[in-house]
């Protein structure tokens, strides 16, 4: 499966042989694309710079911003280069993203625009394993104030799941790491599905998210719950989403909370 580069008013197109559809990514100018470069060298952990391509011996630059929302870059493989952009690309269409999980992201897009606006959120999930999904958002700050972001350290979670995964996770994580993302238990015995990244303001929480972040968070949520039904068939899916410190999230970091696991699985 190859993967081609091509440039059309502004953007860069980037396709591969069994894609009918390329992804197009702006494209900055080099000036520009210099500064943000800088900015990245100074704030690295705010800031991701660009990445060069060269499509027919002209050189185009693209923001890592745009190829994190577009191509779903996890931010921890490299992206110096227009070969980096390949293995990328590569990854990202070989990717099959649940048709649920898709409809999912929309179905959570339309809420989240309808939702008035606060300073705090829960997004609830739930489905009897033989009918659909069901989903609300539930509005739980100050009406009409922005979302409070959490302090706290977001590596906790990073550290629990090298140092203390439980059988459970370490036989789930290959179908979540696909996506992205990790599965931790809290200690309050919740099962989370955290992403796998560097850089935490980008996956703050589930309101800040694009189309494509959506759809791997949807995705990982997926495998994670077909996994528990091979495990046990008896358990009903109820997921919750706390968005900001009013919306009762308490580390800075997006992770989908898998509620009322039953004893044996929390192993």
């Amino acid at each position: 499966m190859s993967v081609t580069f091509s440039v059309e008013e502004g953007r860069l197109n980037v396709a591969h042989s069994e894609e009918s559809r390329p992804v197009q990514i702006e494209t900055r100018f080099c000036l520009v694309a210099k500064i943000l470069n800088i900015l990245s060298w100074i704030f690295p952990c705010c800031i991701e710079g660009t990445t060069q391509v060269t499509v027919d011996q002209s050189v185009v630059y693209v923001s890592r911003s745009a190829i994190r929302e577009k191509m779903q870059w996890n931010g921890t493989d490299r992206c110096d280069s227009a070969e980096d952009l390949r293995s990328i690309a590569l990854s990202y269409f070989s990717q099959k993203v649940p048709l649920e999980a898709q409809a999912l992201s929309k179905k959570f897009q339309a809420l989240r625009d309808q939702a008035e606006k606060s300073s705090g959120y829960t997004v609830h999930l739930n489905r009897p394993w033989s009918g659909e999904y069901s989903m609300r958002i539930a509005a739980t700050g100050s009406q009409g104030k922005d979302i409070g972001i959490p302090d706290g350290a977001t590596d906790v979670f990073a550290k629990t799941f090298k140092e203390g995964r439980s059988s459970l996770c370490n036989e789930l994580y290959p179908r979540t790491k696909k996506f992205g993302m990790f599965p931790v238990f809290s200690r309050s015995g919740n099962l989370l599905i955290v992403p796998e990244t560097r850089y935490p303001k980008k996956w703050a929480h589930l309101f800040c998210l694009g189309g494509g972040q959506l759809e791997k968070v949807f995705g990982a949520l997926i495998e994670t719950l077909d996994f528990l039904k091979e495990k046990d068939s008896s358990y009903v899916p109820n997921v919750e989403w706390h968005v900001g410190r009013d919306g009762y999230q308490t580390v800075g970091l997006l992770h989908t909370r898998i509620q009322g696991l039953p004893s044996h699985l929390r192993t």
